[in-house]
């Protein structure tokens, strides 16, 4: 008699774990599922040097020799005073040859020419010696005027923060001028020197790596 055997018996339903929510997933919100608004216009990119232009200019440092022992004998005020009126012998004496001064810092200032007004720069720089040195040399304040000059490439235009840019010269022809070094003379480099007219260069001597009045 064949034996039968008893049938298997069904597996147990799975049932699933109960949702614990964590206090993370309380604190969330609902995830809701909206339709994508419409993209806004992005403010237009600033591209970088807006504004700025690489410039050939007549790079020009004027600073006081032995500014700062000669101050120490002047009171503030006095001193003041003194500055102001240098500052205006500055700007006269070379807004006329198309001098712009970019800033003044102190005793010295940066200022700039346009290429084509080379020797005129030059000359109005040795004028502006001759006249500070002499209305100095009467207040007893022997600080003789220096002025390094230089001719080459430069980014000119706006810098600074957001609603406070300035006009400003940028790149290693100012940095070359700013080094230079030849006493307390109006020195201009073999790149300035070649820039002036015939007329104006026999005004200036070679004195090592410059060029110096004669």
């Amino acid at each position: 008699m064949a034996t039968t055997k008893d049938a298997p018996a069904p597996a147990p339903a799975r049932v699933a774990p109960p949702v614990v929510k964590t206090a993370a997933m309380k604190a969330a919100p609902p995830v809701v599922m909206k339709s994508a608004a419409a993209p806004q216009a992005a403010a237009p990119a600033v591209p970088a040097g807006e504004g700025m232009s690489r410039e050939t200019l007549v790079i020009a440092f004027v600073d006081l020799a032995r500014f700062q022992i000669a101050s120490r004998r002047v009171k503030d005020a006095a001193l003041v005073e003194l500055l102001e009126e240098y500052y205006g012998r500055i700007v006269d004496g070379l807004k006329p040859a198309g001098g712009r001064v970019v800033k003044f810092m102190g005793d010295g200032a940066l200022v700039v020419f346009g290429v084509d007004r080379a020797s005129q720069a030059a000359r109005a720089l040795v004028m502006l010696k001759s006249d500070v040195d002499a209305r100095f040399a009467k207040k007893k304040f022997v600080t003789p005027l220096v002025a390094r000059v230089h001719v080459g490439e430069v980014m000119a235009g706006a810098f600074g923060p957001k609603g406070d840019k300035r006009y400003d010269v940028i790149g290693q022809a100012v940095n070359r001028t700013a080094a230079m070094r030849a006493g307390e003379v109006i020195a201009l480099t073999p790149d300035a020197y070649a820039k002036l007219d015939a007329k104006t260069q026999k005004l200036f001597k070679q004195k090592g790596d410059a060029y110096v009045p004669g």
